[in-house]
């Protein structure tokens, strides 16, 4: 391969179109954090256009190497668009494809077989916390600025409802689906009628189609106080946030409790209280042993 500089996103949209904003981000920060230093100072900071060589990626030892000392996870996150550029520009047959799809093969092993134990990491460990603690928090936290507002709302949407990944910075609101945009989440305030979130923005979209999600009774009562009579239009949050605004805006509203509070570390929190793990594996076991998928034992099962 020659030492020709490319646009690095536009070799990325070249590989893998209609990415979403959010994976293709991830996807760049992935293949910069790969490359060498000097590659990495050419690139400069945020999403850059600045043409560099991708010569390197055809080299998955060095590559390997530089990124050996990261926490596997980030390691995983990383082979990833490497393998997406490598099948681009090589094929699936090539060494450098292989290369990395057996080491990305190597991190998924890891990675389940860490999950399967149900074992907090160091990080979970130290910053779990009991989500009613985390709702008494939201419920005491103060209104008396916009920030403190926002953050109260945002705070809430993770404890009062099933969370969500970071999905509601660009929510918008409306009183019927009628008309809606195709890639928008919306809060939909039905007259009369529950209130729901209709997701159709969100990272397994594409397999699991648009969501409707009731607005739980507690969570309209803060959304109802958020709105203060405003109209039923526009963006939830004004102005709307993007997935990192929200993360990090969420941090905040639980930075009081000690905590280093996250939207992934409550999505585990929910889980693990409403999932008892033994009795999961054993009806999967079940499952196997009476050769039918878990969807078919469940139209089995009958309520005695």
């Amino acid at each position: 391969m020659s030492e020709e500089r490319v646009d690095l996103l536009a070799l990325i949209d070249a590989a893998k179109p209609d990415l979403r904003d959010a994976t293709r981000k991830s996807y760049y920060y992935g293949i910069k954090r790969a490359a060498p230093e000097n590659v990495q100072k050419r690139l400069g900071v945020g999403l850059s256009t600045n043409p560099v060589s991708v010569k390197w990626i055809t080299k998955p030892a060095a590559v390997l190497k530089r990124i050996s000392e990261l926490t596997i996870a980030v390691q995983k996150t990383t082979i990833t668009p490497l393998l997406v550029l490598t099948r681009y520009l090589f094929g699936e047959d090539s060494e450098p494809y292989k290369a990395y799809l057996s080491k990305a093969d190597e991190y998924n092993a890891v990675v389940q077989a860490t999950l399967s134990e149900h074992i907090k990491s160091k990080n979970q460990e130290d910053n779990w916390i009991e989500m009613d603690v985390l709702r008494d928090h939201v419920l005491r936290m103060p209104v008396d600025t916009e920030k403190q507002r926002t953050q109260k709302l945002i705070g809430a949407l993770y404890t009062f409802q099933p969370p969500a990944r970071n999905d509601y910075g660009q929510m918008q609101i409306v009183t019927d689906l009628v008309g809606i945009s195709s890639d928008v989440n919306y809060l939909v305030c039905t007259s009369p009628g529950d209130w729901f979130f209709y997701f159709q923005n969100f990272k397994t979209f594409k397999s699991k189609g648009p969501i409707i999600v009731t607005v739980s009774s507690q969570m309209k009562e803060q959304l109802l106080s958020y709105l203060d009579n405003r109209e039923l239009t526009g963006f939830l949050f004004e102005p709307p946030m993007t997935k990192g605004q929200m993360g990090y805006a969420l941090a905040q509203a639980f930075r009081k409790t000690g905590k280093h509070v996250t939207v992934n570390l409550i999505r585990h929190m929910v889980a693990s209280d409403n999932v008892d793990i033994d009795q999961v594996h054993e009806a999967v076991k079940l499952a196997s042993d009476m050769m039918h998928s878990g969807e078919m034992q469940l139209l089995y099962a009958k309520k005695v």
